[in-house]
């Protein structure tokens, strides 16, 4: 009888097994390259919005001081017209004042013309008072509106201040949720994955 030599397959599984085990081994080494490369870019992001968020953060505080400034200012220069206006209502009732004597003399220079000399001296005095005052008042009310002016422009500038700080919170925003998108995108990826 002759014997039936059962062939030895032994060495083809090992064979493929070996290749297996090396598919295996250079799989894993790509993802583990992928992750890392993935990792990376991913601190990169958040180092660049951490950057952008500390920039952003010191902008809104400096416009927030430039705010605080200019109301500030506002304040200082309401309260100045305030004292302006209170100088204005006197020199008002001072002028009131001085006309009312001005008629008293001119009615006590038509009753009495013995002391007309004495009373025209008093309403000389009277009138150059008035223009003094007069002129007080006209340079008063050029410094007011003057006043009134720089005022206006500060609450223009003021306004282009608050207007510039709400643009930079809303492109701020717009960044952050940008990065949760982005984000969120990458961990759907990573899950799918």
């Amino acid at each position: 009888m002759k014997a039936v030599v059962i062939p030895d397959r032994r060495g083809e599984n090992a064979s493929v097994g070996v290749v297996i085990l090396i598919v295996l081994a250079v799989s894993l080494c790509v993802l583990s390259v992928y992750q890392w490369t993935d990792q990376r870019r991913l601190i990169s992001m958040v180092e660049t919005e951490r950057r952008s968020k500390l920039e952003l953060h010191t902008s809104i505080q400096e416009k927030e001081q430039t705010a605080k400034r200019y109301s500030e200012e506002i304040t200082r220069l309401e309260s100045d017209r305030k004292d302006l206006d209170a100088s204005v209502t006197t020199n008002k009732v001072e002028v009131g004042r001085l006309k009312a004597e001005l008629k008293k003399a001119e009615f006590e220079v038509a009753k009495a013309t013995q002391q007309a000399a004495a009373y025209k001296k008093a309403f000389d005095e009277a009138n150059e008072s008035i223009k003094q005052q007069n002129d007080a008042v006209k340079a008063q009310n050029e410094s007011y509106k003057k006043l009134v002016g720089e005022r206006n422009e500060f609450a223009a500038k003021v306004n282009k201040a608050i207007e510039e700080q709400n643009k930079s919170t809303t492109a701020y925003n717009e960044l952050v949720d940008q990065i949760k998108n982005e984000r969120a995108a990458a961990t759907a990826a990573q899950e799918k994955k």
